[in-house]
Order: structure tokens, then C-alpha cells, then sequence
């Protein structure tokens, strides 16, 4: 089913997202090169909540979009709604900082997931605020929990743009940075492995004063197999009133994940 392969995407595009394990670094960059952070963090959205109304996921090598919508309290929820039939809501995610919940409205299931779920599966590390910085276009390091205080590589680019590496004892993060200080492609890699995930930002619009990508691109490649989809965003609200009723877990049936998973 096309909109179950959608959704297990999202799944696998949230688990890549964090390929890194996290370890404490000190830095001896200079004072120019950490001012270059200060500069992206200055010019990154700066939002309470967004509400990406209107937008549309397709995977490579199908032929069907799914329409959808995205709404995000900053620090607190993402919700996520798959509607692939004039409005009709088959599928929702709900992201909370502990845990994921997957609702699977045509059949009443509920599968519910913390994020050690994907360390446990995959290996990977995830947390919520990554996974948030990811969908607002703002700085997130998957080589260390304090984008200040680890080792990095400044690269200068054409166009005047910069690209920012860093490495831990697993991986290393390549990060494009425009001539205005916005985040443009993140490329992730294991040293020892083919594996790696990339995510590209184009199509920058302003709204309400904010900037931000309007077509998000993701590929991943594990073990060989490569997964790519692309995110367009349609409409886009910041910083207005968001209603949000967390849904009533007991109409669902609890289910295994792995159910969901199997393709």
C-alpha cells in the first residue's frame, strides 16, 4: 500500500536522521570560526510554532503524492497527517519528547515507540529536538551535543558559500552553508560503512518574515539499499495560534511496531 510505504518512510527518514552517536568534544577553533556559528543560529527560523498546512510527500519509484499536513509546537509536539483521499486522515504521527505515537485510523491500530526504538533497531541515536531542528531548517550536530563545543573543519565553496565538517569516532557530518547563513544540505557518513543520509533545503520563501525551504529532499542509504523522498510544503504559517487535541488513545488497538514495518 502506497500510503503504509509513506509512512514507513517517514519512520526511516526520523530513525536516519540521527546515524551519530553522540560524544563530548573540546574545541580549538578561533573566535572567527565559532562566530560563524553565532551567524547560522542568527539567521535559522526563529519560531514558537509552525503549521505547514499544506504539503505533499513522494517517494522515489512511486508514482503516487500523498497530501498531508505538519504542525509543530516548538519544544513540545509534532503532529504529522497523511491524507490521501480528498481530506480523509488514514495515518497521523505524534511526536512528544519521550516518546512516538502512529495511528493507523482505517484499521484502529496504535503503535506506540520511544526513541530508544530505533537504537534498539537500527542502532541509531534520536531525539525529539533533532528531529525538530530538521523540518524548521535549523543547526543540529550529530557529532555532538553542543554545536560550540566540538572540533570542526571550515571549507570555503563557490558563490561564498562555506561547508562546515565535523567527525566523532564513527561518523562524519559535512554541513552547506549559503552566503546568508542558511542551512542548505547536511550530508552524514559512517567511516567504516557505505551508510550515510542526506538531506537538501531549496526554494527558500519568505513568510511572515521567516525564510524557509519549500521543498525538503531526503535520501538514505543502509546496508546498500537506498531510500529517497521528497517533502513539498504548499502552505506555511509561523508563530500563530495552533489547535491541537492529543487523540484519544483508548479508540485504538495497541499493535507491535514491527507489524507496520513489514512491508
Amino acid at each position: 500500500m502506497k500510503l503504509k510505504t509513506t509512512v514507513v518512510f517517514v519512520l526511516i527518514f526520523f530513525s536516519s536522521c540521527s546515524t551519530l552517536k553522540k560524544i563530548s568534544q573540546t574545541s580549538d577553533n578561533n573566535k572567527s570560526d565559532k562566530d560563524l556559528i553565532h551567524l547560522i543560529q542568527g539567521a535559522q527560523p526563529k519560531v514558537t510554532n509552525a503549521n505547514l498546512s499544506k504539503m505533499s510527500w513522494k517517494i522515489s519509484g512511486q508514482d503516487a503524492t500523498i497530501s498531508g499536513s505538519c504542525k509543530i509546537k516548538v519544544d513540545s509536539v509534532i503532529y504529522v497527517s497523511f491524507q490521501p483521499f480528498l481530506g480523509f486522515e488514514a495515518f497521523k504521527v505524534e511526536l512528544y519528547p519521550n516518546n512516538v505515537l502512529v495511528f493507523d485510523k482505517m484499521s484502529q491500530n496504535l503503535y506506540q515507540i520511544d526513541y530508544d526504538f530505533f537504537y534498539t533497531n537500527f542502532g541509531l541515536q534520536l531525539n525529539f529536538k533533532t528531529l525538530q531542528s530538521i523540518l524548521l531548517n535549523q543547526q543540529c550536530s550529530f557529532t555532538s551535543s553542543n554545536n560550540l563545543n566540538e572540533k570542526f573543519s571550515i571549507v570555503s565553496l563557490p558563490d561564498n558559500q562555506k561547508k562546515i565538517i565535523t567527525n566523532n569516532a564513527n561518523n562524519k557530518q559535512s554541513t552547506t552553508i549559503s552566503k546568508d547563513y542558511r542551512i542548505l544540505d547536511i550530508f552524514v557518513e559512517e567511516h567504516n560503512s557505505s551508510n550515510n543520509f542526506q538531506i537538501k533545503y531549496s526554494n527558500f520563501v519568505e513568510q511572515q518574515g521567516v525564510l524557509f525551504p519549500r521543498n525538503i529532499n531526503i535520501e538514505a542509504s543502509k546496508a546498500k539499499v537506498q531510500t529517497a523522498g521528497a517533502i513539498t510544503i504548499q502552505k506555511v504559517e509561523f508563530n500563530t495560534p495552533i489547535h491541537f487535541t492529543p487523540t484519544d488513545v483508548s479508540r485504538f488497538k495497541r499493535q507491535d511496531i514491527n507489524k507496520l514495518l513489514i512491508r
